[in-house]
């Protein structure tokens, strides 16, 4: 048997080359086979980690918009159907308030004989003295009196009352009216932004029963345009965020200025939150040093601005 195999192997002519080459075939084909299948393989891989990558970032953007909607629901309370719907009228509660309490006002200088008092007739006299030289059309005089002792925006206003309305005590008190409506609307604005439209409310109703504004009720002095214009500038301070917001920084430091034509006191009262938010600001500034001129320079242009504005 191992003979005639043997001599079957020798009678076909090449036959261990042929089986050799055919051997060669099937291993080249299994590389390139294992080839593709390994590239194939790797590229499945990097589809999986760009796709991973992909759903990871997504997830931090869908994180980070989730973070910011919490801070904004954190920053402006959950309205209720019955308070949500309410609050849209609080600015006109707000303004019958207003009205209610110059009606008030007239009707408490009507039954009132009582003279002047304190240092009503010193302010009812430089009020006249403005009302003279804008007749006689001395608006040098006007915009700059020579009696400094006091401010003249507050006598300057009311002597423009007294061209339309007429020269008189009443007027002179009545002419307050735009003060009273900047203390009663930046009371309310104050109380809003700080714990809500509820606390602005009363806030509001608060800034005009209060003991210490009743008191001037029906009276010619400069304490309600001097706690008007507190209130303002405060409310103006809150809403610079620092001074980062330029537009209410620059309304914020013209309110002071004006503020400082009401009464000089108005310098004390506003001091200690403007020097916190000036250190506030220093601080934050400092902390970078690319930001340290900016600081520097916002700081001098504005208060620059606040002079010049309270310059008379």
């Amino acid at each position: 048997m191992k003979r005639e195999n043997e001599k079957e192997k020798s009678a076909s002519p090449g036959g261990p080359e042929i089986n050799r080459e055919d051997t060669d075939r099937e291993e080249t084909a299994h590389k390139e086979t294992g080839h593709k299948e390994t590239g194939a393989v790797e590229s499945d891989l990097e589809i999986n980690r760009k796709e991973m990558k992909r759903e990871k970032t997504g997830a931090e953007e869908i994180s980070r918009d989730k973070a910011e909607e919490m801070d904004r629901e954190e920053a402006e309370p959950v309205e209720t159907s019955v308070g949500g719907g309410l609050r849209r009228f609080y600015p006109l509660l707000v303004f019958l308030i207003f009205i209610a309490f110059t009606l008030s006002n007239l009707w408490w200088l009507k039954i009132n004989q009582s003279p002047p008092i304190g240092g009503e007739p010193l302010h009812l006299i430089g009020s006249y003295r403005a009302l003279a030289d804008l007749k006689d059309g001395k608006i040098g005089d006007f915009l700059f009196p020579a009696e400094r002792y006091y401010p003249p925006l507050v006598l300057q206003c009311s002597s423009i009352f007294y061209l339309i309305i007429g020269r008189s005590h009443t007027t002179a008190v009545m002419s307050q009216v735009l003060f009273w409506f900047i203390l009663i609307f930046s009371a309310y604005l104050i109380g809003s932004r700080l714990f809500g439209p509820e606390a602005g409310l009363l806030a509001a109703l608060a800034s005009v029963i209060c003991p210490g504004n009743s008191t001037f009720l029906g009276k010619y002095l400069l304490d309600i345009p001097l706690a008007a214009m507190i209130a303002l500038s405060f409310y103006l301070l809150l809403k610079s965020e620092r001074f980062t917001n330029k537009m209410w920084t620059y309304l914020f430091f013209a309110a002071c200025g004006t503020g400082m034509l009401v009464k000089w006191t108005f310098a004390l009262f506003m001091a200690p939150a403007f020097l916190y938010t000036v250190g506030n600001l220093l601080y934050e500034g400092f902390k970078g040093e690319s930001k340290r001129k900016d600081t520097i320079l916002n700081l001098v242009t504005l208060l620059a601005s606040a002079a010049v504005i309270s310059l008379e």
